[in-house]
């Protein structure tokens, strides 16, 4: 998908990064220079291999323009006990998009890698028994 010839009808969902409207998207994608579109581009290369964690963009409060994201895993992957939840609140503060977007990545992989690695635990569990 091109980033830099979305409109901003299309959807609100890229990978793991996604956003509760058209106008929160919109809103940080004209934020963005042209080089900056191509690195988002492969941010969200990334993030599609994201299994068990979303990002998720948001106004708060509702109709504003201030932006707010979480990122957060599944309680409970299928098939195993519930893991202990961690989530990561983030406040936007309009000085840079893709730095902003960047650190929502980042953050997303650390915890995608500690779920993998606590299901790899848990199935090594269930296998010794």
């Amino acid at each position: 998908m091109q980033v830099n010839s979305m409109s901003p009808n299309q959807q609100t969902a890229f990978g793991a990064l996604k956003f509760n409207s058209d106008k929160v998207k919109a809103s940080l994608l004209n934020r963005l220079t042209r080089e900056e579109k191509v690195e988002l581009e492969t941010l969200i290369e990334g993030q599609k291999s994201l299994k068990h964690t979303d990002i998720d963009v948001f106004n708060y409060p509702a109709g504003t323009d201030k932006l707010f994201a979480r990122v957060s895993h599944d309680r409970q992957p299928i098939g195993f006990p519930p893991i202990e939840r961690e989530e990561g609140w983030y406040r936007y503060n309009f000085k840079s998009p893709i730095n902003f977007i960047k650190s929502l990545c980042q953050d997303a992989v650390r915890m995608e890698n500690n779920v993998v690695e606590r299901l790899k635990f848990l199935e090594a569990h269930k296998n010794m028994r």
